[in-house]
């Protein structure tokens, strides 16, 4: 090659090939500092979620505190000869505050169901308080609750769902709760707090029929059976109902029949009081303190009456 041509000018290349490539460094580094943060945020909120559950166990609940109060009179034992047990009418007649001597009143609320309820009489039963009778004051659309209503979680789940009440939880409660996340109230946050509320174990429209639920019949059956065993009488006990409430009863008088339940409901539709639904606050229940105390009076012979009559075996209490 001739020393007068032109050489071939490589600068260009080189200085091209010497640059160094685009780094990804940053991004690798903002990846890196993203996957510090989501642990430091899981560690964070893993130890919020442990640091709440440990300071729920030590305070006190804070919603449905009527119930859980139910719950714990009924492991207290008392002096007591009879248990009345029943709904929110129940409730506006007797109270802790207006017990008197020799009852124990732990009515709370129909959506307990009467798995609730009978949770309540076992507890009572099991903790040696002398019982002779249990009354189930009871209006009858209580009776209806199959542990299917919007309130089934935060009134039955969070108080009846324990590890020590399981021996009390049939298959067919456990077939019914298994339709929502019901273990949740094994972290003490969500059973003594607002946590879970929302969870809704209905399914559609409330019937609006007078029946027994098959968990009523199968608890109902298990009351019976319990008192049996005790040498406890058990009744059911009716209150009073509003003019819209006082509907056919055909049908739950039938099944009530075919579960073999005659005896605890004796004269119980009969006896059944209705008033005009000016009477009533929301249909259900009473809105004057003087029909409070009325309908509390009759209550209380009818249960006295119960207490003193006799069975089909003719005993007439323990």
């Amino acid at each position: 090659m001739s020393s007068s041509e032109p050489r071939e000018d490589n600068s260009s290349t080189s200085s091209s090939d010497r640059r160094p490539p685009r780094a990804a460094a940053p991004a690798a580094h903002d990846s890196r500092g993203a996957r510090r943060f989501l642990l430091k945020l899981t560690i964070f909120l893993l130890l919020l979620a442990v640091g709440l559950n440990v300071l729920a166990v030590f305070v006190p609940e804070t919603n449905y505190q009527d119930i859980f109060r139910a719950v714990r009179r009924a492991d207290q034992r008392t002096e007591a000869h009879t248990l009345i047990l029943g709904d929110s009418v129940a409730r506006q007649m007797f109270t802790a505050d207006n017990e008197l001597p020799g009852f124990k009143n732990l009515a709370t609320n129909q959506a307990v169901s009467m798995a609730g309820q009978y949770i309540l009489a076992a507890r009572v039963l099991e903790s040696g308080t002398p019982i002779r009778t249990i009354s189930l004051v009871m209006i009858p659309r209580s009776f209806r609750n199959d542990l299917d209503q919007h309130l089934t979680f935060n009134y039955f789940v969070r108080q009846f769902y324990r590890r020590d009440f399981q021996q009390y939880l049939s298959p067919s409660v456990y077939e019914r709760l298994r339709h929502r996340p019901y273990w949740l109230v094994n972290l003490p946050v969500v059973r003594k707090t607002w946590l879970g509320s929302e969870i809704d174990y209905s399914n559609g429209p409330e019937r609006m029929d007078y029946y027994l639920s098959p968990i009523a019949s199968e608890y109902l059956r298990k009351l019976r059976d319990l008192a049996a065993s005790k040498g406890v009488r058990v009744r059911v006990i009716p209150s009073v109902i509003s003019q819209g409430e006082n509907r056919d009863f055909q049908t739950i008088r039938r099944q009530i029949h075919e579960s073999g339940l005659d005896e605890m409901f004796q004269g119980y539709f009969e006896q059944l009081e209705v008033l005009d639904d000016s009477n009533f606050s929301d249909g259900i229940h009473l809105n004057r303190d003087d029909l409070v105390d009325k309908y509390r009076a009759m209550c209380l012979e009818r249960i006295k009456a119960a207490s003193d009559q006799p069975d089909v075996d003719g005993s007439a209490g323990r």
